[in-house]
């Protein structure tokens, strides 16, 4: 059986997505656009999925007129300060009809090439999720033979019996079924009420992709990349949290009585040296401010 979610945005008021839980499988929730955007029922929304546990995607929506670089920096940011973590879904929106006139094709591939590539380097994903329509990847982006970038593909179809029919059948880069088919937009097409959110744009999508997406591995490297990049401020906090309390409670104490943790003695001078414990306290604390400043 598919797997089925909505994707949300700030025109979706009054959401209650703890009473939609049990209902969907998945929650993609628009994070930004272009390069300044940022979408404010992300913060709150993004980080309930988490507590409810319902794997979770975050899309950007794409202003090609913009460098691809620019835009993949301010989405990169807006779901890093939000605890992007791995088994989360990275998104790409390509649909902009306006701000992609007068592209070629050829220009337009190459960028989300590059904005694929960029979120790939900075966020613990394997695969990102390309999202448009057909008759945007037919006119604008002249129907390559394959999706571009290796990303998975969401397709934009309002159709109740499938994506394929009628005056648009199936590109060749596609499979069938797409690996994420949004079949309505909550007005035209196979139309759901979900519980807590009403009737939004939905998706299915496969078992595999959703595996894939959601299920499978450990955090992936990242290339250029260190665990500080990768890890989110609660991580952070939470090991410093735990550095601090051992350093405090089992180790200082020793040495201010002159002794290391396994019993030996230290020389005489060493318990006159509270001033250097707490300057090594002070050490800790700066050391820490540094962390969380750094992500």
């Amino acid at each position: 059986m598919p797997r089925f979610g909505p994707d949300i945005s700030d025109h979706q008021d009054g959401v209650d997505l703890a009473r939609a839980k049990g209902h969907v499988d998945f929650v993609f929730l628009k994070a930004a656009e272009g390069r300044t955007i940022v979408h404010k029922t992300f913060k709150p929304r993004w980080r309930q999925l988490a507590d409810l546990g319902i794997p979770r995607g975050a899309y950007h929506y794409a202003i090609p007129s913009n460098p691809p670089a620019a835009d993949a920096a301010h989405f990169v940011s807006v779901v890093r300060q939000n605890g992007f973590r791995a088994g989360d879904a990275a998104i790409l929106d390509m649909e902009d009809q306006k701000f992609s006139k007068g592209m070629s094709a050829q220009a337009l591939r190459a960028w989300v090439d590059r904005f694929v590539a960029d979120v790939r380097q900075a966020l613990p994903v394997r695969d990102v999720v390309f999202y448009t329509g057909i008759p945007f990847w037919n006119e604008r982006m002249g129907h390559p033979p394959v999706l571009p970038a290796g990303c998975i593909g969401w397709l934009c179809r309002y159709r109740k019996e499938g994506p394929y029919g009628g005056g648009l059948g199936r590109p060749a880069a596609w499979p069938d079924p797409p690996d994420i088919w949004q079949f309505t937009d909550g007005t035209s097409g196979r139309v759901r009420n979900i519980p807590g959110i009403g009737e939004v744009d939905c998706s299915e999508m496969t078992e595999a992709c959703f595996r894939r997406l959601f299920e499978e591995g450990d955090r992936p490297p990242v290339e250029g990349g260190d665990w500080f990049d990768m890890a989110t401020k609660e991580e952070l906090a939470e090991v410093v949290r735990q550095e601090v309390k051992k350093l405090v409670q089992d180790i200082y104490p020793l040495l201010a009585r002159g002794e290391l943790a396994d019993g030996r003695k230290l020389p005489d001078h060493f318990p006159q040296s509270l001033a250097a414990i707490q300057q090594h306290i002070d050490k800790v604390q700066e050391d820490t401010k540094a962390i969380r400043d750094k992500v």
